[in-house]
């Protein structure tokens, strides 16, 4: 499958249930069903990548400084 057009119902059922199992392997949690938890998981997270190593070492390759925020 080159796109996902190309999936039928029934494929993107399969890939959205092995989704969720992933997340509950990592997280230890289900896959928020509610949006709103949803939006706020996916905002925690950009604000939470903003220091890791990959991040501080991008702005320094890109000489973006650290004080301006995500």
């Amino acid at each position: 499958v080159k796109q996902d057009c190309e999936l039928l119902p029934e494929d993107l059922e399969k890939l959205v249930k092995s989704y969720k199992a992933v997340v509950q392997l990592e997280l230890g949690e289900e896959f928020p069903e509610d949006p709103k938890a949803q939006l706020w998981g996916a905002v925690g997270a950009v604000f939470n990548s903003w220091m890791n190593q990959r991040a501080k070492t991008y702005r320094a390759l890109h000489d973006i400084p650290e004080w301006w925020g995500t």
